[in-house]
Formats: structure tokens, C-alpha cells, sequence
């Protein structure tokens, strides 16, 4: 070997000896995570599959402990007669009187699964009807026998927002489509609903990484390949923790005399796989450590008002202007239209949906993480809820006013931070006048008054476990640590995702430098 085929070599092993640095020294750290990310992901990919399986709130931590009708617990509360009150949200439905004295449970017929229980809506028809908006459908009460009955509906997802009367017709909104059936005979047709002026046909960038990461962009076989990638990462992170283990294993094994021949198989066996597999689907991976960096601040922030094209030959690709975009829904009898609430602004249309849809001028604050509260203001106009706050939205004299403080300087940013100081999950106002929003964090709290809400109580709090798939949402965006380590948890994702990626990218060049000898070696110079 010559001296300059001998710096060549050496530069060579150094070069590889940095690669193994990068490769393994991350995966020892971010391991762990790695498969928190992969379990938790196939759970959030089916979770009417999961839907049957709790977690119960006591052995978490205390931020995820009911408190004051926290969490999401209220969504609102509607009135079923002069002396009862029905009050829904991710605790199911409650039956209790005026002064909130007892609670007993309203929800028998549906499913006995928390998920499947949470109601995102409650509506009372003229006539004394009940309905029910769930994560996966809509429901009839029939007071004949006591139970909630699910009423099919032509949708391929049947999340239900809103819900809204018209004479004798009813309206029900899910993500994609408002559909409308006669009350009584509830046979649903989606309404063809025009696409607005400002409709630019594009999608946004978030939404886009979102079913990318899930692999929802090509339906079930999308999802599933992305559980085969999930289980891929899995595989390599525990492969790669057995081979950095495994000279250790046959150090101790030689010392006590024994035979290292099934060790050295099993090496081997690992080794192969490991490379194979990681080699073999490299780009699938980065794509989804990738993707999986931008759905959470901060990374997420400044892409979350960025539009793309809708790509083709996938599920994004629809005809629907209004597919993916629905939100919230009010008819407004006094005006004779209908508001409906995107992730966009809020737009109006007539009452028989005929015309174009239109885009208010002056649009309330509303947060990306969805609309929890639309009803229509004692005072005028309309109070609007989200995770950025609780607004009046007075659309005839052009106003908005934070409805907590009384602020009118208020602006809709599309690029503020998608949770503020008031964190709305929910509103009620009593017959009297008095109002009570319910904080996400907080619980309820009294608006321009002083009386305090109801307390929870402990029938509530034991009979409302969290469900699996929350339970592995909080997991997979990290949120379960913030007991720990506070605000600093939203940094465990961009950080994690980074070595995720170099980890990665090293492993890939590594296996090509190693295994491809340089010239000198394949001429049989030793």
C-alpha cells in the first residue's frame, strides 16, 4: 500500500468512524422516543378500532385530571324543559335540574365506549326532537323507549359539527358536507353548495403534511403502509440497541466458556435486516420523521396559513370547494341565512343554500385548532369561541369586541399563535342572562359576574376515563411530558425530529461507504 493509498484509507476510516457517531449516539438518546412516536401513531390512525379501550384519568398526571369542568369536559348545556337541563361534551350527557343539585346519565343507546360518547353538539327541534352530533355520527333520541338511536347519513365521514333547524327541515354539518332531511322522515341528502369568490381551489400546507404523515392521503392502504412504517422504526431501533449491545453480550458469554456461534448468527441476522430494511425504505422514513417536525409548534407556525396545490390521484383531490373546511354552523332566523365557520373565516349564505356563499369583511379572531362556541349575542351579533378566545361579533355595525375584557382593538391575524391566554372549549348562558365560558386549562369561569359554576361532581369525574386514543395523542405530540418539563415540551419534537433525520441520513451513507471497498482493496491490496 502507498503512502498515498495509506492517507486515502485512513481518511476513509475516519470519515466512517464520524458517520457510526452520528448514526448511533442519537439513536441511543431519541430511542425511546422513536418508539413512542410509532406506537402511539398506529393507535391515532384507527381510532374507531381503539375506541373501546380507556385510560383512567387517575394515573396520569394531574393536568389531565377533571377540575372544574376542564378538558373539554362542557361543551354547553341545553335546556329540556323549564326544569331540566342536559349538559354535553366530552363527558357524554348529564341530566341535572336548574341548580345543577344532581347528574345522572342521558346517553343510553350509545355506544359504551368514552370516544364514542363524546357529543360535540346538542339540538332541540321545535317540536321537542333530540339530536346528537358525535365524533362518528348523528343520533335521534326516541323518547318512546329511552334510547339514542344513530340515523345513517350518505357520508364517508360522519363527524358531525353542528346542527341546525329550519321550519320543518333539519341541517347537519360535518367536515365536508352540509346535508339536509325533512325532521321527521330523516332521509339526509348533501346539499351542493357553490364554492365562494375568494375559492382558490388549493389546500392547506399543514393540512397537506397531516395526511401525508398519517397516510390518509391514499386512504386506509395509505394508513396502513404508514403502521408498516411505524413498525419499521421500531424494528430498526430495537435491532440497532441489540448489535451496539451485542459485543458486550459475547464478551460475558466468552469469559464463561460458552459457545458464541448462536450470538454471532444472531448478529449477523440483525445486522442484514437492519441495513436491509433501513437501506430499502430510507426515503419513506425521512419522509415521515419529515413531515411529522411541522404539525407542532413551533415548526408548525410558520406554515400554518401556507396554501399548496391539492395533489392529484389522491384523497385531497376533490371536486368538494368545501371538503375538509366546515367547522361550525348557525341559522339565523331573524336574517334568514346560515353562518358557516372554516378554519378559513366565516362566510353567510341564503337560507335555501341557492346562492354563492359569502365571506364576511370583518372576520372575529378564531383559532386553526377549531370553532367550540357559535351562538347568537344577547346584545347583538353573535359570540364566537376558540382556543384564541371569546369574541362579540356584531357584523351590522362592523364591530368586534373581546367579550371577557370589552376590547373593540381587536384584529384577526391568521398568523397568531394558534392558542391564547383564553383557551375557550366551550360556552353557556343561562336564562337569566349570566354567561360562563369553559377554559380548556380553567374550567368554568363566570363572564361579568361573579357566581361560580356548579362543581363537578365525583360521579362525573370517576365515570369519565380518557380514551385510549387522546391518551396516545398527548403521547405523540409530546403534551404527556409537560408535567416535566413545562413549555420546553413543545421543543421535543423539532429536537427529536432533527437527530431522527440525521440518525437516518448517516446510517444511509454509512452502509454505502462500508460495504463499497475502495479501489486499492479491490485490486487485493492488504
Amino acid at each position: 500500500m502507498t503512502e498515498a493509498e495509506k492517507s486515502k484509507y485512513y481518511k476513509r476510516r475516519r470519515r466512517i468512524r464520524k458517520l457510526i457517531r452520528y448514526h448511533r449516539h442519537p439513536a441511543l438518546v431519541f430511542g425511546i422516543f422513536v418508539l413512542l412516536f410509532a406506537f402511539s401513531g398506529i393507535v391515532l390512525n384507527h381510532r374507531l378500532a381503539f375506541s373501546g379501550i380507556s385510560v383512567s384519568r387517575s394515573l396520569l398526571p394531574a393536568g389531565y385530571r377533571y377540575n372544574n369542568w376542564n378538558s373539554g369536559a362542557v361543551k354547553s348545556i341545553l335546556p329540556l324543559n323549564d326544569t331540566t337541563l342536559l349538559l354535553y361534551g366530552n363527558v357524554g350527557i348529564w341530566k341535572t335540574d336548574t341548580s345543577f343539585s344532581s347528574f345522572s346519565r342521558f346517553d343510553n343507546g350509545f355506544p359504551a365506549t368514552t370516544d364514542e360518547r363524546k357529543i360535540s353538539t346538542l339540538y332541540k327541534t321545535l317540536d321537542g326532537q333530540l339530536f346528537a352530533g358525535t365524533l362518528f355520527g348523528l343520533y335521534r333520541f326516541d323518547a318512546a323507549v329511552g334510547l339514542w338511536k344513530q340515523v345513517p347519513m350518505p357520508v364517508i365521514n360522519p363527524r358531525v359539527y353542528s346542527i341546525a333547524g329550519r321550519d320543518s327541515l333539519l341541517y347537519v354539518m360535518t367536515r365536508n358536507h352540509v346535508l339536509v332531511s325533512d325532521m321527521n322522515h330523516l332521509n339526509f341528502k348533501v346539499i351542493n353548495i357553490s364554492a365562494s369568490d375568494d375559492y382558490h381551489g388549493r389546500i392547506g400546507l399543514f393540512r397537506t403534511l397531516w395526511v401525508i404523515h398519517s397516510g390518509e392521503i391514499f386512504g386506509m392502504p395509505g394508513r396502513l403502509f404508514v403502521d408498516l412504517i411505524a413498525l419499521i422504526f421500531t424494528f430498526l431501533t430495537i435491532t440497532g440497541l441489540l448489535h451496539w449491545l451485542a459485543p458486550q453480550r459475547m464478551a460475558w458469554h466468552r469469559k464463561k466458556g460458552h459457545s458464541l456461534n448462536k450470538l454471532k448468527n444472531s448478529k449477523r441476522w440483525i445486522k442484514k435486516w437492519h441495513n436491509k430494511l433501513g437501506d430499502g425504505l430510507i426515503a419513506f422514513l425521512i419522509i415521515s420523521a419529515l413531515t411529522g417536525m411541522f404539525l407542532r409548534p413551533p415548526l408548525l407556525i410558520p406554515i400554518a396559513n401556507m396554501d399548496v396545490i391539492r395533489l392529484p390521484f389522491t384523497y385531497l383531490a376533490n371536486d368538494n370547494p368545501w371538503f375538509d373546511r366546515f367547522r361550525a354552523m348557525i341559522y339565523d332566523a331573524e336574517k334568514g341565512i346560515f353562518l358557516l365557520g372554516t378554519p378559513d373565516g366565516f362566510y353567510w349564505v341564503d337560507k335555501d343554500f341557492k346562492e354563492k356563499p359569502q365571506r364576511f369583511a370583518l372576520q372575529p379572531p378564531i383559532s386553526v385548532m377549531g370553532i367550540n362556541a357559535l351562538v347568537k349575542a344577547k346584545a347583538g351579533g353573535y359570540l364566537v369561541g376558540s382556543f384564541s378566545g371569546l369574541y362579540r361579533w356584531d357584523t351590522e355595525n362592523n364591530l368586534v369586541e373581546d367579550y371577557i375584557t370589552g376590547n373593540r382593538n381587536v384584529k384577526f391575524d391568521p398568523n397568531a399563535k394558534p392558542i391564547g391566554e383564553v383557551v375557550v372549549s366551550g360556552f353557556w348562558q343561562d336564562e337569566k342572562g349570566r354567561a360562563w365560558y369553559f377554559d380548556f386549562n380553567k374550567g368554568a369561569v363566570p363572564v361579568k359576574h361573579q357566581k361560580a359554576f356548579a362543581k363537578m361532581p365525583e360521579n362525573i369525574i370517576s365515570d369519565s376515563p380518557m380514551s385510549l386514543w387522546n391518551f396516545m395523542l398527548e403521547v405523540h405530540t409530546m403534551r404527556i411530558f409537560q408535567f416535566l418539563i413545562g413549555d420546553f415540551y413543545v421543543l421535543i419534537i423539532p429536537v427529536a425530529g432533527i437527530n431522527i433525520l440525521i440518525l437516518l441520513i448517516a446510517g444511509y451513507i454509512l452502509k454505502q461507504r462500508l460495504y463499497r471497498k475502495p479501489a486499492f482493496w479491490r485490486k487485493g491490496n492488504k
